[in-house]
């Protein structure tokens, strides 16, 4: 079976590429008198929302590590909610976080899980969410052979996955960290993608690492000789760990002859940053995600003032339609 990627807000430019974002991760906060009645919010939403949940309490009390972990999933996408940041001083509520991939998630049903959440949040600056981290997506209609990461300076290593070679450059989980994988193999397309993605904290300042997509070989070998062409040959049979060795095994003369023929014509990847800006606002959409009319003015206060009087959660949730 044929199988295309599906997408979630995304641009395509005039070369092919596809802008998207792959993984948003958001931040939210919920006061101490009111946390045990959210966590008992949240367990509820499984039932009310017809989705499969797995619940994970952790047992290491190690900073920055989550006290509460909801894994849900409905249909075939997955989205996580951590509760409970386990810092130095929690003396001030309780630090939560959701993530999802909007690109793997029906997102009217996302922004309706968002709106309920945002019962319980009392909105800085008109955001009920603060975002945390984000993953630009760039599909490239070139097979993965074709596209060369540019190491520059970072830490940077190679996994072999399947078929294909996954390359990485940065930290895991920090802003500027690059991945660079076959996402024909991946998801078991029927046409080439390569997909690089690039993790950032914010919208401002985005480095985006340097990319190129090769071309064909320079072919015109006239300036080699006979034993020179059979080298040139031999070392565009191996792997490039490989040819830097046996280039390094070279005179300097003779070395920078064949690495003049040894690789590719290359083009080097431009960005769009047309296309980021419209990934961008999309984001900005649901960080200013709006409560329904009928939910939006004072029922936090409310909800608050019920709890201290010690109310039952599920009175309070039916009284506000926190499940319809």
């Amino acid at each position: 079976m044929e199988r295309k990627l599906k997408y979630y807000n995304s641009v395509v430019d005039g070369n092919g590429c596809i802008y998207s974002c792959d993984m948003l991760r958001l931040k939210f906060h919920i006061g101490n008198h009111i946390a045990q009645t959210f966590l008992n919010y949240i367990n509820r939403l499984e039932f009310a929302f017809n989705f499969r949940m797995e619940y994970h309490k952790s047992r290491t009390l190690k900073i920055g590590s989550y006290r509460h972990l909801f894994t849900c999933k409905y249909d075939d996408f997955t989205f996580v909610i951590g509760c409970g940041l386990i810092l130095a001083d929690n003396t001030n509520g309780m630090d939560c976080f959701i993530e999802f991939n909007p690109n793997k998630c029906e997102m009217s049903y996302m922004m309706m899980i968002l709106d309920r959440i945002s019962v319980f949040l009392h909105p800085i600056n008109n955001e009920y969410f603060r975002l945390i981290r984000w993953d630009l997506a760039v599909d490239l209609p070139f097979p993965r052979s074709d596209v060369v990461l540019v190491k520059e300076g970072k830490r940077a290593y190679c996994k072999q996955i399947s078929n294909s070679v996954t390359e990485y450059l940065g930290a895991r989980n920090t802003s500027g960290f690059v991945k660079l994988y076959d996402k024909t193999v991946e998801s078991d397309l029927y046409y080439d993608l390569t997909r690089l993605e690039i993790t950032f904290d914010s919208f401002d300042n985005l480095k985006l690492p340097s990319v190129c997509v090769l071309g064909e070989y320079d072919d015109d070998l006239f300036e080699l000789n006979s034993t020179d062409k059979v080298l040139l040959r031999l070392l565009r049979t191996v792997d490039y760990e490989t040819q830097q060795q046996y280039l390094k095994e070279l005179g300097r003369v003779k070395r920078q002859k064949l690495k003049d023929y040894l690789f590719p014509r290359e083009t080097k990847l431009v960005y769009n940053y047309f296309c980021i800006d419209i990934v961008i606002l999309g984001i900005k959409e649901i960080l200013c995600v709006e409560r329904d009319n009928h939910l939006r003015f004072g029922i936090l206060g409310d909800i608050e003032k019920k709890v201290r009087e010690g109310v039952p959660d599920d009175e309070i949730f039916e009284q506000y339609s926190l499940f319809g």
